[in-house]
C-alpha cells in the first residue's frame, strides 16, 4: 500500500536538489541548438512555452533527467526506505503540487531562465531515480564496511541501482570480491567496476568468471581484428564495393576495446592472480600472472 509520507520525503528531497538549479549538459546543449537553430534564450523560452511545440516535452525530460551526481544525492533516502511503484506517480504529484520553478542555465554563458516542471517530465524524473530497485544486502553490507567516504559509497550505490538487469549470485559475489580487493588499492578501481556491472548485463558468465571473461577477452580481440581488416579494405576500395562482395563492415571503436581488454586483465591479475596472453597464430597462448609483473 502506498505512503503518502514515502512520497512527500521523496520528493521534498528531489526538489530541494533541483531548487539549487540545474546546468544543462553539453549533450543536452547540443541536441537543442541541433533542433532548435541555437536559439537565445528569449528564443529558447517560447519553445518550451509553446504547447503546440512537439519538440517541447522532450526537451523538459532532457533538461530533468537525473545525472550520476543527482541521484547520488538523493541515495540516502532511497538507502534507508523502501519504495514501490505507486511511489513514483505520488511523488510526482507531489512535486507537480508544489509548482517550483526551476533554474535552468546554459553551459555557454547565454544565461538563465525559470523553467516549471510538467506532469510527464515530473514522473520521468522520478522514476529515473530508480526508486524501487533493490541493492542485493551483501553488496550493501560490504560498501558499508569498505567504503569509507559517504559520497563515494553513494557513487557506488548509484551504479548499482542503474543495472537493468537482476545481478545474479555468482555475479553478486564476484563483484563483492572485487570491492574487497580493489577498492582503495587499485588506481582503475571505478573503471574495473563500471566494466563488470555493463558485463553482467549481457554476459551469462555463470559459475566460471575467470573462464567467462578470458571468452570476453578473446572476442573482443577478435572484433578488433575484423575491424582492422575492414579498415585496411577501405583504403584499397569504397564501401559500397565492398558490400557487394558481401564484406560485413564491423565497426569498432578500437581505443575503446583495448581499454576494455586492459581492464579485463587488470580484474583478473587482481583477482585471481593470472590472466591469458592471446596473440596471433602460430604464438601459443600463455598465462601472464601476477608474478610476472614483478
Amino acid at each position: 500500500m502506498q505512503d503518502p509520507a514515502k512520497a512527500f520525503m521523496l520528493g521534498e528531497a528531489i526538489l530541494e536538489l533541483i531548487q539549487q538549479g540545474i546546468t544543462l549538459s553539453d549533450a543536452v546543449t547540443h541536441f537543442i541548438d541541433s533542433t532548435f537553430s541555437a536559439p537565445s534564450l528569449e528564443e529558447f523560452r517560447r519553445v518550451i512555452e509553446d504547447p503546440q511545440n512537439a519538440d517541447a516535452e522532450t526537451i523538459f525530460e532532457l533538461i530533468f533527467f537525473p545525472d550520476r551526481e543527482m541521484q547520488a544525492a538523493i541515495e540516502p533516502v532511497l538507502q534507508k526506505t523502501s519504495f514501490i511503484p505507486e511511489d513514483i506517480d505520488a511523488a510526482a504529484d507531489w512535486l507537480i503540487a508544489q509548482n517550483p520553478a526551476i533554474p535552468v542555465t546554459f553551459p555557454d554563458g547565454r544565461g538563465s531562465l525559470l523553467v516549471h516542471l510538467t506532469r510527464s517530465s515530473a514522473r520521468q524524473m522520478v522514476g529515473r531515480f530508480n526508486i524501487t530497485k533493490k541493492i542485493d544486502p551483501r553488496l550493501a553490507t560490504l560498501l558499508e564496511r569498505v567504503v569509507g567516504d559517504p559520497m563515494d559509497r553513494n557513487r557506488l550505490r548509484v551504479l548499482l541501482r542503474n543495472v537493468r538487469s537482476r545481478l545474479s549470485d555468482a555475479g553478486c559475489s564476484f563483484l563483492c570480491d572485487a570491492i574487497q580487493k580493489m577498492y582503495g588499492k587499485s588506481a582503475f578501481f571505478d573503471d574495473a567496476f563500471t566494466f563488470l556491472l555493463e558485463f553482467f548485463e549481457y554476459a551469462d558468465v555463470g559459475q566460471d568468471m575467470y573462464a567467462g571473461l578470458m571468452r570476453e577477452k578473446k572476442a573482443i580481440l577478435k572484433s578488433i581484428a575484423r575491424s582492422e581488416k575492414n579498415e585496411k579494405a577501405l583504403l584499397a576500395s569504397n564501401a559500397e564495393v565492398l558490400m557487394l562482395k558481401g564484406v560485413h563492415l564491423l565497426s569498432v571503436d578500437i581505443p575503446d576495446a583495448r581499454k576494455k581488454i586492459t581492464l579485463i586483465d587488470h580484474i583478473c591479475i587482481n583477482l585471481f592472480g593470472k590472466t591469458e596472453i592471446y596473440g596471433p597464430a602460430p604464438q601459443e597462448e600463455r598465462t601472464f600472472s601476477a608474478d610476472t609483473l614483478k
